[in-house]
């Protein structure tokens, strides 16, 4: 009977957090992103605190100060050429897209394809005017808001990590207080390891990128390299959705060009799949490409942009989560869970 009562209380659990998260789940994805970005900048911090011997809280300022500067500077000097740049780019590419309809309508195969793009884009300009404007204004409003939330959530939760973790292991039965605590710290280092790796390869696939695209002599290399180390941090999709524009960009010079610098993405993103990110793995979790990628669809359709950027982070921390709690604890290590029942027969 008392089995019967902890399977039917986990299943209502299941159900009540399912519905949770179905009804909150943005909510709840940038509070994550916040966490996310506390282990960002608590991961700066410690290594810093622990080569200037300087006291914690200190050091969290310093990384805060030290990456604010950092971004304005970067801001300062980078500001105007990649806005010039950006602004050649959406020139450049408009160009492209006018030729490639005009090839396109040249078939009959390309007329219907183009009647079925068009379709979506007539039935929003049938909206008006008005509705567009509004439906940008309240997107870019709540995609602001998030990333504030983010960012003083992650300072807040960096300050003082101690204090949450204690608050939420409190929740937990004194007999697992130790294993939670131990999971955390698991989960911690993980995303710790990953973050890690994706700064480290976003700026090798930005600097390669933008090397490769000069050396080709592709127009707008610097712009195209910054959005090559931008996607990167959305795995597999992100390098993806990176080659599409600068292909664009050489296919209005020439095809042998789009080629070369569909090959130079190609080359860039087996350095980092092949080199780096195995290297920055043997730290943290290793995800099968398929989970990825089966969590970024999922979440994406399920809440969106958010959803998928923090899909495989989220992912690492579950598979954390399930690595400790039931492939360790309760397939590799049954006799914890049988010592109490023979205990019981015993006496």
């Amino acid at each position: 009977m008392h089995r019967v009562l902890i399977v039917i209380g986990l299943a209502l659990l299941a159900v009540l957090v399912a519905a949770v998260f179905f009804v909150a789940a943005d909510v709840l994805l940038v509070f994550f992103g916040g966490v996310l970005f506390a282990v960002f900048l608590r991961g700066l911090a410690d290594l810093l605190s622990r080569h200037a011997r300087m006291p914690e809280r200190l050091a969290v300022a310093v990384v805060i100060v030290a990456l604010a500067i950092a971004s304005a500077l970067a801001a300062w000097l980078l500001a105007a050429e990649l806005a010039a740049q950006f602004e050649d780019l959406g020139a450049g590419l408009n160009h492209v897209w006018q030729r490639l309809q005009t090839r396109l309508r040249s078939e009959d195969w390309g007329r219907q394809l183009l009647a079925l793009v068009s379709r979506p884009q007539q039935s929003t300009a049938d909206g008006g005017v008005v509705a567009r404007v509004t439906a940008i204004f309240s997107s870019s409003l709540g995609a602001l808001v998030n990333v504030l939330i983010v960012l003083f959530m992650g300072v807040y939760i960096a300050v003082n990590p101690q204090w949450y973790c204690r608050g939420l292991i409190r929740l937990i039965p004194r007999a697992g207080r130790a294993q939670a605590r131990g999971i955390l710290d698991a989960i911690g280092h993980s995303l710790r390891w990953w973050l890690f790796g994706r700064a480290i390869g976003m700026i090798v696939v930005g600097v390669l990128t933008t090397l490769g695209l000069l050396w080709l002599d592709v127009p707008l290399a610097l712009g195209l390299g910054v959005i090559a180390a931008a996607l990167d941090f959305v795995p597999i999709i992100g390098p993806i959705a990176a080659a599409v524009p600068a292909v664009l960009v050489a296919l209005g010079t020439s095809s042998a060009l789009a080629v070369y610098v569909l090959l130079l993405y190609l080359a860039v993103q087996l350095v980092e799949g092949y080199v780096l990110t195995p290297l920055i793995e043997q730290r943290s979790v290793q995800l099968p490409p398929a989970l990825t990628i089966g969590a970024q669809v999922l979440l994406g359709v399920l809440t969106g942009a958010v959803g998928v950027l923090v899909a495989t982070p989220l992912t690492a921390a579950i598979v954390v989560l399930v690595q400790r709690l039931y492939v360790e604890d309760a397939l590799e290590n049954p006799a914890r869970h049988e010592e109490p029942a023979t205990r019981r027969h015993g006496s």
